[in-house]
């Protein structure tokens, strides 16, 4: 029947079916298969072709992936570089109304002013005695308080280079002592802040790079005593205070140099005040301690005054240079140029 023969005709077609007829060709295309394939080996090998193009395809994600992760990376480094800029100038802020705030106390509510009476003089050593009539003769009355604000340079080691400086500082006179607060620019967008203070001859020095972290933090017998000289020998800048024997003592070394003794409740310091022909102070010298790696050691140290100008009744020194002497050599530390100096004012700059 057809039907029969229509069911019938697939199967002679089924693979079993077709292994049992013999091809004459199967021979040949076998072997052709095998020389193919290696033909394909050796091209790859000779051309330098990749791995199989199945193989790229499972490294194509990672890729991707890694060029998504970019932009968010940038974004982040942009929003922490900004987060530490911005926590930089909030400190730097900080610092600095901080250290206003500590001058608006030092310099709020001073002591009275006293007379100025050119005959106490009379008592005190040659040169002491003909600086002060040079220095104070125009002034009545003491000064109660003093500000000023100086530019400058600045180094940090005898080898180093100069730095530019810009500071402010504060005193009060009765009793004496001062706040000063320097910024020195170490590199472009770099600075260090510094505040140095005495007050009833306890003082302390605090530096920090970018008003953030703290390099120094210093306190100490050491430090007492290298404030306080440095308070007798700016002095200088409100000379009634010389006149106070409260505070300040003198004895003559020679015609031309006296020995000043500054105390301040327990604590005392001297220095030498060499005074120049016209009778105006030439430089201040004393054995200060200076800070090193195996801690303070006794070193020779000056300052020098120059630039004279009458200011407000008062002879005053506007360049002031600090140095040490050390066996190696000089090496001067700090050149100030004095820009504005205000007397008997009651707040900060």
């Amino acid at each position: 029947m057809r039907t029969g023969f229509a069911l019938r005709a697939p199967l002679a077609f089924r693979p079993a079916d077709r292994r049992s007829i013999p091809d004459p060709g199967a021979h040949r295309s076998r072997h052709g298969g095998a020389e193919r394939k290696a033909c394909a080996v050796r091209l790859q090998a000779g051309s330098g072709v990749g791995p199989p193009r199945e193989h790229n395809l499972l490294h194509r994600p990672v890729g991707a992936a890694l060029n998504g992760l970019i932009p968010i990376i940038v974004w982040c480094s942009v929003i922490v570089i900004a987060a530490l800029a911005a926590l930089v100038h909030i400190n730097r802020l900080r610092f600095q109304e901080r250290v206003r705030s500590d001058a608006r106390k030092r310099l709020s509510s001073p002591a009275p002013a006293r007379e100025v009476d050119p005959l106490a003089a009379q008592d005190l050593p040659p040169p002491v005695q003909r600086y002060l009539l040079l220095a104070v003769r125009e002034r009545t009355r003491s000064v109660r308080t003093v500000r000023l604000r100086h530019g400058g340079r600045f180094r940090a080691r005898p080898e180093g280079s100069w730095l530019p400086i810009r500071g402010e500082q504060y005193f009060a006179c009765d009793p004496p002592g001062f706040l000063w607060w320097g910024r020195v620019r170490s590199g472009p967008g770099v600075w260090l802040d510094a505040r140095d203070q005495v007050t009833d001859g306890r003082g302390s020095l605090v530096v920090r790079l970018e008003s953030t972290i703290t390099v120094v933090d210093a306190t100490g017998p050491g430090v007492d005593q290298g404030e306080m000289l440095r308070l007798l020998g700016e002095m200088v800048w409100f000379p009634t205070a010389f006149l106070d024997d409260r505070f300040v003592t003198w004895e003559e070394l020679d015609e031309r140099s006296a020995r000043a003794t500054l105390r301040q409740q327990d604590r005392e310091v001297r220095a030498g005040f060499h005074f120049r022909r016209d009778g105006l102070p030439r430089m201040v010298t004393a054995q200060r301690y200076r800070d090193t790696r195996s801690g303070p050691v006794l070193t020779p140290w000056s300052g020098r005054f120059d630039d004279y100008r009458l200011v407000d009744g008062l002879m005053v020194p506007l360049q002031v240079e600090a140095r040490w002497h050390l066996e190696s050599g000089d090496w001067p530390y700090a050149q100030f140029k004095v820009e504005r100096i205000e007397y008997d004012r009651e707040d900060a700059f």
